[in-house]
This record gives C-alpha cells, sequence and structure tokens, in this order.
C-alpha cells in the first residue's frame, strides 16, 4: 500500500470521526436518547443512528462512483430544512419536560423532610417505533450537512471504485466509532446527574438552547 493511499484511508476515518461530532449530529441525539440512562440503550440508540448514516452514504457513494448520480439539491435542501424543524421541536419538547420537571420537583420537596436530592429515571422501555427513529434520522443527516462535502465530494477525484468505496466505507466506520463514544460519554454524564437535579437541569437547559440556536441558523442558511 502506497503512502498516498494510506493518507487517503486514514484521512477518511479521520473525518468520519469529525463528522459524526457536528452540533446537528449531538443535539439530535442529545436530546431524542434524553430518556435513556444505561450506557447499553444510550449506546444502542447512537449505533443506530450511525448505521442509518452509514447505509445512506454507502449507498449514496456507490451512485456516485458507477452511475456519477448525485441527490439534486432540491432533495438535499430538504433534508436540510427536515433537520432544522426537527430541533426545534426537540428544543421545544426539552422545555416543556424542564419545566414539568422543576415545578414537580418542587411540589414534592415542600411536602417532604430535609433529604438528599435524586432524580429517579424514567423506566427504559424502548417501542418497536422508537427503535426506528435514530436510523431514519441518521438517514437523514447522511442526505444533508457536510457529508456530501466530506464523504461524496472526494469520490469525484477517485478513479477507482473499489478505492471510493473503501473510503467511504472507512469514513462510515470512523463516524460510528465517534459517535459511539460520545454514547458512552453522554450516559456516563447522565448517571452523574441521577443525584444532581440542577446539573441534570443545566444540561439539558444547554442543549434547548444550542438546539434552537442550531436551528435558526440552519433555517437561516437554507436557500
Amino acid at each position: 500500500m502506497t503512502l498516498e493511499l494510506t493518507t487517503l484511508l486514514v484521512t477518511a476515518l479521520a473525518l468520519g470521526s469529525l463528522h459524526a461530532l457536528d452540533a446537528d449530529h449531538i443535539l439530535a441525539v442529545t436530546g431524542l436518547s434524553g430518556k435513556f440512562w444505561r450506557p447499553a440503550h444510550t449506546l444502542n440508540f447512537c449505533l443506530r443512528w450511525a448505521s442509518g448514516h452509514g447505509f445512506t452514504l454507502i449507498t449514496l457513494g456507490v451512485l456516485l462512483s458507477t452511475t456519477g448520480y448525485l441527490l439534486p439539491r432540491s432533495v438535499r435542501m430538504s433534508a436540510e430544512l427536515g433537520i432544522a424543524l426537527m430541533l426545534l421541536s426537540i428544543g421545544a419538547l426539552l422545555s416543556y419536560q424542564l419545566t414539568r420537571d422543576i415545578q414537580r420537583h418542587r411540589r414534592h420537596h415542600q411536602k417532604l423532610p430535609p433529604h438528599k436530592h435524586r432524580l429517579i429515571p424514567s423506566k427504559e422501555g424502548v417501542s418497536h417505533s422508537h427503535k426506528h427513529t435514530p436510523i431514519i434520522i441518521g438517514i437523514i443527516h447522511g442526505i444533508a450537512g457536510s457529508a456530501q462535502l466530506l464523504a461524496l465530494l472526494p469520490l469525484t477525484l477517485i478513479d477507482s471504485p473499489l478505492l471510493g468505496l473503501s473510503y467511504i466505507l472507512l469514513f462510515s466506520l470512523g463516524t460510528l466509532l465517534a459517535m459511539s463514544l460520545f454514547g458512552i460519554a453522554l450516559s456516563g454524564l447522565r448517571r452523574r446527574t441521577v443525584t444532581r437535579p440542577h446539573l441534570a437541569w443545566s444540561l439539558r437547559g444547554l442543549t434547548i438552547v444550542f438546539c434552537l440556536g442550531i436551528a435558526a441558523q440552519m433555517l437561516a442558511n437554507i436557500r
């Protein structure tokens, strides 16, 4: 394997890892996996997101390498709009949950003697429909955003379809690995907030602010 080929494939892995940590990806996964406290459940959510994202990029990459077909800009912009609206919805839902939880906690606190604060995680049942949610979101993220630039544009400069496929596979692998690590870290952070409700509320508040801010920025950039 030549130095140029090695550099290209390592670059694909690195770019995929960085791409997984795009703000809209992190916020969507954080907001929608908020009911999960167990590391295995949060990690499963992240893996499903990465599988939908990777499947989309591999499919589009194969089409681009073999036929030269690239999704129309209108489709990519529609996906961007969908992501922006999703972030707005997440921000609104988290705002409602945060207000409800604070009011509920205050009512219980007034009735109880001095005690150590502890948030009780909700039951982590995963419905059949919820299992598909991260996959669908991953697919939408694969169509929109910087994936087109980082994953698909380099394929136009690669002559070999096999090398192009290797690039896409490593890019998707990097995305999966980075999102998995983020899922583990996110779950660990959530478990630390079980006995620190004010920290949990602060983190949720930050998520709300960033969801609404990123959504507004995306809407402003859609042309």
